[in-house]
């Protein structure tokens, strides 16, 4: 499955988000399964700790 998202420039909120989703992908690229998912669910926790 493949998603798109923007990714915020580093002065916006959310870019701390999109620096774990960017770590998670470059563990894909590394075959690194356990790592890229952990990475994915900080990016989720970020989000909903600051979404409102």
């Amino acid at each position: 499955m493949e998603t798109l998202l923007p990714f915020p420039a580093p002065d916006r909120p959310g870019h701390k988000a999109a620096d774990h989703l960017l770590e998670a992908q470059r563990r894909l690229r590394e075959d690194d399964i356990d790592s890229a998912l952990s990475a994915s669910r900080r990016a989720l926790e970020h989000v909903e700790r600051h979404s409102g």
